[in-house]
């Protein structure tokens, strides 16, 4: 045991060293904000801060920070596991670990509330987050990047085009349906986008898989960033709004792709739309 603890420890100064370093070195060249640093604004002491009101007086000063930030790794499960074995003086000398979902998931809401008026948002800086969103690993963070995109596009509109396009092909299907509805609320006619809808209309649990990926948790280690949605009365009404929401925007969305249907897929949408209006 006394053998084990004194690995802990060296393995706690070690941690420290590292940490100093990076304080010291790392965070010297970033953007500044009333005598600190971006980073250190985004880490708090003990872990992620939010720092709201330092990332809106920053504006797109801080997008390259936070465009690298959706690259990071974060801390493995080895620093989780090493954290929690160490004695409460070490911690509190630490920041708290932090998966890369958790600096991706903080980053995409801090870029979310960017605002792109008057002075837009350069359209390189749009294009390189559609290229970054369908490599984040976390498929929540992947949904939270693409409301993202488009929550911030005004003008430039083509790199949220060529996400949604790319964003078809998603391995989970909550992803695929807002993509395509996105492309139909941007007027924009792709024929892949029409077995999604159909399938979302034929498929209760395909309808409403949005929202089983739109509940994240933050402060869980690597790959367990996600919970279930809790089961109660107010989440099942919540979930049967949600299915009504997703129901009309994909009969619209059919409506404007209506050129490009067969008979066989009219008679499904009549079919949809008739028992929506007796419901």
């Amino acid at each position: 045991m006394k053998r084990r603890g004194r690995i802990v420890l060296l393995g706690g100064v070690a941690l420290l060293l590292i940490v100093g370093g990076w304080l010291v070195f790392g965070r010297s060249r970033e953007v500044q904000y009333k005598g600190k640093s971006v980073s250190e604004w985004f880490y708090g002491r003990r872990g992620l801060a939010e720092s709201e009101d330092a990332f809106a007086a920053l504006g797109t000063n801080a997008f390259p920070f936070l465009m690298r930030n959706l690259k990071a790794r974060g801390d493995g499960a080895i620093y989780f596991k090493l954290y929690q074995a160490m004695p409460g003086f070490i911690q509190q000398k630490l920041r708290l670990p932090i998966s890369g979902d958790d600096i991706q998931m903080a980053s995409l809401s801090h870029l979310y509330k960017m605002p792109n008026v008057p002075n837009p948002i350069p359209e390189p800086w749009l294009a390189s987050l559609a290229r970054q969103v369908p490599r984040l690993s976390n498929q929540r963070v992947r949904l939270h990047g693409l409301n993202t995109l488009y929550r911030i596009t005004r003008y430039e509109r083509e790199p949220l085009v060529q996400l949604c396009r790319r964003l078809l092909d998603d391995p989970h299907f909550g992803i695929r349906l807002d993509a395509a509805l996105d492309l139909a609320e941007l007027e924009i006619k792709e024929p892949r986008t029409i077995p999604i809808l159909l399938a979302a209309l034929e498929d209760k649990e395909k309808l409403v898989s949005g929202r089983s990926i739109s509940w994240y948790t933050f402060g869980q280690p690597p790959g367990g960033s996600g919970m279930p949605l809790p089961t109660s009365a107010g989440v099942d009404q919540a979930m049967a709004n949600w299915a009504e929401v997703e129901r009309g925007r994909i009969l619209k969305a059919l409506d404007f792709l209506d050129d490009e249907l067969d008979e066989r897929q009219k008679a499904i949408i009549r079919r949809h739309r008739v028992a929506n209006e007796v419901q």
